[in-house]
C-alpha cells in the first residue's frame, strides 16, 4: 500500500501503472522514436487487446495509428521501479500543450500550483496568443465563496514561489463557472475561446521577470557579460 501511494504522489502527475499483459506501451517523440525514462512525449500503445481501428473513419485511423502504434493523444513519461518495470504517468493532452517560445509546457503542473492557493476553489492554466512568445499563460480562477477574493498579484506571487518564470501565469482572470465535458472533465480549449476577448489586450505585451532576487540578477548579468 505504501509503495502504491508513492507511485501516485511522488511525481506530481497521476500514474496509470504498468502495461497490462499482451500489450506494450512506450513514450514516443513526434517521429515515432522511443524516448528514455523521465522524458516527456506521447503515450503510445500496441498489443492484442487493442482495437484494429475506428469503424468507417479512415481519417481518424490515419491520424491515430502510426509507426505500428496507437497514438493516445496523451502526453506523459515513465520511470522504472526496483524490478525494472516501467510505470507510466499522464501529464496532459497533446492538443492542450502550451507552446511558449517553441517550448512545450504541460498545463497540468500549473493547474496544480494554482489550485494549491487556499482561496482558490478551481483553477486552470489557459494559453493566449502573444506576439513575442507565440503563446503566453493566463490563470483562470474560481475563488471560494464566503472568503475575501485574492488579488491578481497575490496569486501571481504564489505561483512564482513554485514555478519558473516561463511557466508562471502572467495574467489572472476570475470567474464563476467552468465548462465541463459529459464525463466531468474541464474543457481547457473551450475556456480558452471564452476568454480570448479578455486576453486579446495582452497580445502585444512582452512580460518580463521583474521579481528575481538580487543574486539571480547578478547571475544573469554575469552570463551576459561572458
Amino acid at each position: 500500500m505504501k509503495e502504491h501511494r508513492r507511485w501516485l504522489t511522488a511525481y506530481d502527475y497521476p500514474s496509470i501503472g504498468v502495461p497490462i499483459p499482451y500489450n506494450d506501451m512506450a513514450i514516443l517523440d513526434d517521429h515515432g522514436h522511443p524516448l528514455p525514462e523521465m522524458t516527456s512525449g506521447e503515450i503510445c500503445i500496441r498489443g492484442q487487446t487493442l482495437c484494429s481501428g475506428y469503424l468507417k473513419r479512415p481519417d481518424a485511423n490515419e491520424a491515430a495509428f502510426q509507426w505500428g502504434w496507437f497514438r493516445s493523444g496523451d502526453t506523459g513519461f515513465f520511470d522504472r521501479d526496483d524490478q525494472g518495470r516501467p510505470y507510466f504517468f499522464i501529464s496532459g493532452r497533446l492538443k492542450e500543450l502550451i507552446i511558449r517560445g517553441g517550448i512545450n509546457i504541460a498545463p497540468l503542473e500549473i493547474d496544480e500550483v494554482l489550485r494549491g492557493h487556499p482561496s482558490v476553489k478551481f483553477a486552470m492554466a489557459v494559453p493566449f496568443d502573444n506576439r513575442y512568445y507565440g503563446e503566453e499563460i493566463a490563470g483562470y480562477i474560481v475563488p471560494h465563496k464566503g472568503i475575501p477574493q485574492p488579488s491578481d498579484e497575490e496569486i501571481l506571487q504564489f505561483c512564482r514561489q513554485a514555478l519558473p518564470f516561463a511557466k508562471c501565469p502572467k495574467v489572472i482572470l476570475f470567474g464563476e463557472d467552468v465548462p465541463y465535458t459529459t464525463t466531468g472533465k474541464p474543457k481547457r480549449l473551450e475556456l480558452k475561446t471564452r476568454l480570448s476577448d479578455a486576453l486579446s489586450s495582452y497580445r502585444d505585451l512582452k512580460f518580463k521577470d521583474n521579481h528575481r532576487t538580487s543574486s539571480e540578477k547578478e547571475k544573469v548579468k554575469s552570463e551576459k557579460e561572458n
